[in-house]
């Protein structure tokens, strides 16, 4: 693997930054944070100050007036939702405020992934007059189904989009629309998830009714029950959907700075003491044990064990949930209910507040996430044993009828990162081939299948991961374009599997001082990943394997600092076999995380091995 140091702060940079030790101002400057005042929102985020008021967006205005009349008239709403964790969670939150304000609300409607797709449909559209429907909210998609929110309007309803996608030129529907990244929007945040935007709405509705309750008589808006009925809703209600925003923000990927850093940061705490059914049982089931604690009544020790903090002005609290959480344990049952049955049992989850069935629902989720493995791990066999059998290509294209397509897009990103190249990996069902394709910085799918677009029926997503649909017939003939167009771009170089790097450590850098830094930077995702270094020329002082089946690499290295030395512990999960290349006092470059390990009660730092090579 090639390990890849990136580009060192400019001299101008360290000098408006005094105050930062070096390791620290190469995080600041890759993440784009130049100035005093990114630097403060990104440490110090303030639920008050950082989040922009939703009326900056453009056709919220709009929304909310359209919202608020249906509510007051008593036309039915429904809410139309994209299947992933995002519009899942998006689809919750904006039911939330609805009933609150005490919406004549219909059954959301979320598409399955496998027949209709993504985004509004006709099918749906019918089902959804069919409801009554007078009003359709979507979350999470709707910015490119102009067809669709017309034929809607045809048949009588009105539409509001909320998305968070790009506008596509020709296909954004000619009705209300919500989405930052629309052209003419000037909302000082662009990067919101499908949830966010859903979120902001919420914001929104409840500034407008407040407004509203104060210009018109009692009850003027709802005849009905609930806090919309000659009641102001609380200010700060709608923080306690901010486990439903972090989640989805993490979830879908879009970048942990600026609002959607708040926006987790608070969100976390909240989740950490969720009112929710469904996440608290969902927590269970992936054995999650949430903290929640206040600066006033714990001590320093025990505080450091915590993930996530926020202030709040009195308090301080602090959460063991993280960004990690989120990502990797939540999200991925939350998306799996699409990929392998329907999002509807996510949903359910989510929405209910009957202990008992939030139980039974996240069990069989983990049930169905469980199984998800399995199958990646089939699907990774099954196509590298079709790779042995021929020389391997600048590409991965291989195909089955036996792979479910909600898992491919898994294991293609396995075999993206394994090899170092492009990965398409197809589902054939009844002579139609569905591909999920992950990719290398270097080659741009989507470009790639522009090329090749008279064999497509369907294709669409970012330069490194997409999907397409076409017959299974034109499989070969595709295979032979896209391999003529990588032979054309990329370059053996290329196809080298990279390790990005952070900074490259001195042994003083290793200690608690730095570490505490670094973990400062937290929560870490899209954007803000885990920070690595590279600690070079460290010596092995102890070695051996642990862990079952001696997977991992546990040593002990004695670094060279003022003169002197010190030892640290490190662990290199899945590295066991490397065991056999090293030795005692042997000199060894490293990249690492810092760890912290604690065990019996006790607190100790350690470096996780991301990679290591032998010094020359």
């Amino acid at each position: 693997m090639r390990w890849n140091i990136k580009s060192k702060v400019p001299e101008t940079f360290i000098k408006k930054f005094p105050e930062y030790p070096p390791l620290v101002l190469q995080l600041l400057y890759d993440r784009g944070l130049d100035t005093q005042e990114k630097i403060d929102e990104f440490f110090n985020p303030d639920y008050l100050g950082d989040l922009h008021d939703p009326f900056l967006m453009l056709g919220m205005k709009e929304a909310v007036g359209k919202i608020l009349k249906a509510i007051a008239r008593r036309e039915k709403i429904v809410v139309f939702a994209d299947y992933d964790c995002d519009g899942i969670c998006g689809g919750v939150i904006l039911e939330s405020v609805l009933k609150v304000l005490g919406a004549n609300l219909g059954n959301i409607y979320i598409p399955d992934r496998h027949i209709e797709g993504f985004g509004l449909n006709k099918k749906a559209i019918e089902e959804i007059k069919e409801q009554g429907a007078n009003l359709i909210i979507t979350v999470d998609c709707g910015i490119t189904n102009r067809e669709e929110a017309q034929l809607a309007e045809e048949l009588g309803m009105e539409v509001i989009i909320t998305d968070h996608h790009e506008e596509v030129v020709g296909k954004k529907p000619e009705t209300i629309v919500v989405d930052p990244h629309q052209r003419g929007d000037k909302y000082p945040f662009r990067e919101l998830a499908g949830a966010g935007v859903a979120f902001k709405l919420v914001q929104a509705l409840r500034q407008g009714h407040s407004a509203e309750l104060s210009r018109s008589p009692q009850g003027k808006l709802s005849p009905e029950n609930g806090l919309a009925n000659g009641n102001k809703i609380p200010d700060g209600w709608e923080k306690w959907l901010l486990d439903l925003v972090a989640l989805a923000t993490v979830a879908d990927m879009v970048p942990l700075l600026g609002e959607n850093r708040t926006i987790v940061k608070y969100g976390l705490v909240v989740l950490a003491q969720t009112k929710r059914s469904g996440l608290r049982a969902l927590m269970r089931a992936a054995r999650l044990n949430p903290v929640l604690k206040k600066k006033a009544t714990i001590d320093a020790a025990s505080m450091d064990k915590m993930v996530s903090h926020i202030e709040t002005g009195r308090y301080s609290f602090f959460t063991n949930l993280s960004g990690h959480t989120l990502g990797f344990i939540l999200g991925p049952r939350i998306n799996v209910a699409s990929s392998l049955a329907h999002a509807n049992i996510a949903y359910e989850l989510l929405a209910t507040d009957m202990e008992d069935e939030a139980e039974r629902i996240a069990n069989q989720l983990e049930e169905i996430n469980r199984s998800k493995y399995e199958l990646i791990e089939k699907i990774i066999f099954d196509a590298e044993e079709k790779l042995k059998e021929k020389p391997m290509g600048k590409i991965i294209f291989e195909a089955s009828d036996k792979w479910p397509i909600g898992v491919v897009r898994w294991a293609a990103q396995r075999l993206k990162d394994k090899y170092g190249r492009p990965a398409f990996l197809f589902n054939i069902t009844d002579g139609q081939a569905k591909g999920s394709i992950r990719s290398i910085p270097q080659f741009n799918v989507v470009e790639a299948m522009e090329q090749c677009g008279e064999l497509l029926e369907k294709f669409g997503g970012h330069p490194c991961s997409a999907g397409c649909r076409l017959a299974e017939e034109n499989l070969d003939k595709f295979k032979a374009c896209l391999e003529k167009i990588a032979e054309e771009k990329l370059k053996d170089g290329d196809l080298e599997p990279t390790l990005d790097i952070d900074y490259q450590a001195q042994a003083s850098d290793v200690d608690w001082r730095i570490c505490d830094l670094v973990q400062g930077f937290a929560p870490f995702g899209q954007a803000n990943p885990s920070p690595s270094f590279l600690l070079s020329g460290a010596e092995i002082a102890g070695l051996k394997t642990v862990g079952n089946g001696d997977k991992h690499l546990k040593m002990e290295l004695k670094l060279k600092i003022d003169g002197g030395e010190k030892k640290i512990g490190a662990i290199g999960f899945n590295h066991g076999i490397k065991c056999e290349e090293l030795k005692i006092n042997d000199k060894v470059d490293i990249v690492f995380e810092f760890l912290v390990n604690e065990w019996n009660g006790n607190r100790e730092l350690e470096l996780k091995i991301i990679d290591i090579k032998q010094k020359i």
